[in-house]
Parts: structure tokens; sequence; C-alpha cells
């Protein structure tokens, strides 16, 4: 085989531009003032500012000599009180959503030290963000189906200082990506690793950066897709376009991604588990270099010693090995080898790996949840609703609810999630509430129109 090709990216005075929003794309920039949106340059998405996605916090810039080209890692907003401060995403029940959160300090406080805090989906922990240093940049993504009108994000304290965050985006996906791991609403994937292997950084279409992963608009999704830096075999590329075939399940493989491959006798992939770990795994192959033979190879994979999949590879022809079911183990080592005597060996193009993650259903079921958003509702909150012990989600949001807020709601034993924004309610928050809010044990969100 050859060696690695060169991509020549001709940059002229007349760029061919990207269509400047996606369909059902939120983007928020998070401690934004000034404009309340704009159109990134680099990914020709538009972002706009998290008032009215929150009900809390406040806007911080960056220091100044750590500002650079991307705009949304230039400010953050902060939460200095409260245990538990919560973004709210309008939502489509059934549909599934990729929700990225990123992170960099920045030095905005001027501490010049990193805090640690949880990340949660609702009352479900999604991930611990602890970063290196205040320059260290960290996103973490997860895949959910939406069991509520609502989607909730929220930063909690833990005690190590003053939870932030920089960006949140909200991509919805189509049925069929992912569906062999998403069977059902309980369980929700977080994105362990995604590697595009044989990849090397690329200049955006402006020729003005040099970004070392690929996203939109070359993933319609926006999937973040890293490369591998030459780690596991010698990496090959080609021109010619790579394109999915129509039919379920369907993984919407990015062309750039697929165009991208190492080859070697033996390509292991490895990660550390955990007892009470489990992960959905994706192997995504495409010979890109044409075989001696002209037909088809069997790639064979194995996990400690014993076969775990095999697919056959097709020259520009995308075929996929996955889970099916979640598995459970301490340490994982996947070994791929050709079961052909070729010159080429294993190839491998890309690979993920997601953890799943067990919800709460703590919105799943109709008993435990009433949503009367946008309900044409008038007058005071009723008091029928003291009477419903086992509620654990009310939305009243977007009525023409007045008065005040009824104590009763302070006195539901298992109410953890509390939506009356969008109404014309007066007076205080009840004080049981608002220490309930203030320790973390409710979300609550209270604005008016």
């Amino acid at each position: 085989m050859g060696r690695r090709g060169l991509f020549f990216l001709l940059c002229s005075a007349a760029l061919l531009f990207l269509v400047g929003a996606q369909t059902g794309f939120v983007s928020i920039d998070c401690g934004l003032t000034g404009s309340p949106s704009y159109v990134d340059e680099i990914d020709n998405l538009t972002y706009v500012s998290d008032d009215g996605f929150v009900d809390s916090g406040v806007n911080k810039q960056v220091d100044p000599e750590l500002k650079e080209g991307t705009k949304q890692y230039q400010t953050v907003r902060a939460f200095p009180n409260y245990t538990r401060n919560c973004y709210h995403f309008q939502a489509t029940i059934g549909v599934r959503y990729l929700v990225r959160a990123e992170f960099m300090h920045g030095n905005y406080d001027g501490l010049n030290s990193t805090p640690s805090f949880d990340l949660y989906l609702g009352v479900d922990l999604w991930d611990n963000i602890k970063l290196d240093n205040v320059t260290h940049r960290y996103w973490s993504e997860i895949i959910v189906e939406a069991d509520a009108s609502q989607i909730h994000a929220c930063l909690v304290r833990t005690g190590s200082g003053t939870p932030f965050v920089s960006s949140l985006k909200l991509r919805p996906l189509t049925d069929d990506v992912y569906a062999p791991a998403n069977s059902s609403n309980l369980f929700a994937l977080t994105t362990f690793r995604r590697v595009n292997l044989g990849a090397t950084e690329y200049l955006t279409e402006n020729c003005k950066y040099q970004i070392p992963h690929r996203r939109y608009p070359d993933d319609r999704f926006d999937r973040i897709w890293r490369p591998d830096y030459d780690s596991y075999g010698t990496p090959y590329n080609t021109s010619k376009k790579i394109v999915e075939s129509d039919g379920s399940p369907f993984f919407a493989l990015p062309s750039v991604v697929m165009q991208t491959a190492v080859y070697g006798r033996r390509i292991d992939v490895s990660w550390t588990g955990g007892v009470d770990s489990s992960f959905h795994v994706f192997l995504e192959f495409a010979d890109i270099v044409p075989t001696l033979s002209g037909t088809p190879r069997l790639m064979q994979v194995f996990e400690s010693g014993q076969t775990w999949g095999e697919a056959n590879v097709s020259y520009l022809s995308i075929n996929v090995i996955y889970t099916v079911t979640p598995t459970s183990a301490s340490q994982y080592s996947l070994s791929i080898l050709s079961a052909n005597d070729s010159d080429e060996g294993a190839v491998l193009n890309s690979f993920e790996v997601y953890q799943v993650l067990t919800l709460s259903g703590s919105t799943t079921d109709a008993a435990d949840g009433v949503d009367l958003s946008n309900g044409g509702l008038s007058g005071e909150i009723v008091d029928h609703i003291s009477k419903l012990n086992e509620l654990k989600t009310l939305n009243l949001s977007r009525n023409n609810l007045q008065g005040a807020v009824p104590p009763f709601l302070q006195e539901l034993p298992n109410l953890i999630n509390i939506d009356l924004s969008s109404n014309n309610l007066s007076g205080s928050i009840p004080t049981g509430l608002q220490e309930k809010v203030k320790n973390g044990e409710v979300m609550l969100r209270f604005a008016a129109v």
C-alpha cells in the first residue's frame, strides 16, 4: 500500500456558504451579552443567548488573554447561588435528541482554579465535570428520548467551587439513527468515545480555522468525531465519496469520516469499563484501498479470544457491526483481523462507544406527571393538585394563571420538577419551596410572560 495521501483545500474569494440553520437545532452561547444572536463563522449555525432557557446565574467574560477564535468559549454563565440550576429546552415527546454541554473556564473569576460539579439530565446524574486547568475544553454528550415536553439540563453544586457552562446544544435525531441501542425511553446513551480513524486536522470552509475534529456541517446531526492521531494503525484516505446505503438501521455516517481509515495486521480497540457500567459499541468499516482480488473481504472481531462479530467489507461501501444489547465488563479489548490472505490486512474507519445511563423514569408514568402546559388555563392554581401525593412533575407553563404560588406545592412529598413559567402569577414563592430549590430537592421554573 502507498503512503498517506494529502488533502488539498483550495480557498478562493468565491466561497460556497452553508445554510445558516438546521431544522430543530438549538445552539446556546451561555453568558452571551449584547447581541441576542449571531451566526458563527466556523459552523455557520445561529447561536442565541441563554436568556429564556435558564432563570438563574450570572454572565461572565473569560480572561481577555485566553480568548480565541471560538466565540462560544469567550463567555460563561456561572451559578454562585443555589445548589441546582437548570436549563429548560422545549422538546417533542417521543423524539430522540443529542444534547451536548461544553465547558472552558477561561479564568473568568480570576482565581486560576477550576471547580468540580455534577451535570444532570433532569434528576439523573449525567456526568461529573472536572477540568484539568482554566484552558481545558471539555464536552459531554447524551442521547435521550423526550418523555415530556421539556428536557432539563442541570448543573449541581457539589461543594467544590461554582458550576458554570460555556455552551449548550440540542440536536433532534431521526428515528432510525442508533435504533439498535434505543429500544426504550428508560435508557439514555452518554458518549464515551467517537473516533475518526486516519483523520488529520482540516481547514474550515472559510479557510480561517484549523479544526482537529469533524462535526456539523460534515455531520448532519452535529456529532463530534475526534481524530485518532495515528494511534490505531497506518492511516490512509481517499477523495472518493462514500455514502451509506438506505435501510434500517441507519447510522448517518459522514462521508468525510468514512474517507479515512487505518490498516494493519491487527487493529486493537480497548477501554476500561466497570461492574456497574454497560456499553453499546459501533464499529464502522469501508475499504478505501482497492483490494488485489477486487472482491469483498471478511473482518473478524474478537474479544478476549472469542468471536465478537464479523463484517463483509467492500470497496467504498459501508458496513457496521454493533451491539444489540448493552455489554458489561471490567475491561474491554476488541481485536480486528482480516480473514483473507491479503496484503491489505485489517481495516477500520471509525468507532463509537456509548455508556448506558438508566433513567429514573420520573416523568414516564402518567400518574407521576401532570403536563397542562399551553392548555388555556386561567385563574388560580387549583387545590385539587394538593391531593396528588405521588406527583413528581408538574408543568403549568404557558397559560394565563394568576394569583399566588400556593403553599401546598411545598408539601407534596414527591414533587421534584415544577414549571410555572409564562403565566401571570404574583407574590413571592413560599419559603419552604424556596428552601427545597436552594437545596437542590426541587427544580422550579418561575418567570412571567
